[in-house]
């Protein structure tokens, strides 16, 4: 089985714990997929750092 995903953008991401003030985020995504018949553990993959836009930024990643 494969399982391709294409990670587009995020819009007006909160800043972690819920803070109003402070510096501008750096995201990324963490993507977990659980199952299939030889799994033992879920597979973990990480974008890229998209550094201090917060507010709409864009990856553009495929992940296979």
């Amino acid at each position: 089985m494969r399982m391709r995903v294409h990670l587009v953008s995020g819009q007006q991401l909160p800043k972690p714990g819920g803070a109003k003030k402070g510096e501008v985020i750096d995201p990324y995504v963490s993507l977990a997929v659980y199952g299939g018949a030889a799994a033992k553990e879920p597979l973990y993959q990480h974008s890229t750092v998209v550094e201090n836009n917060g507010f709409n930024p864009a990856w553009d990643e495929v992940r296979d």
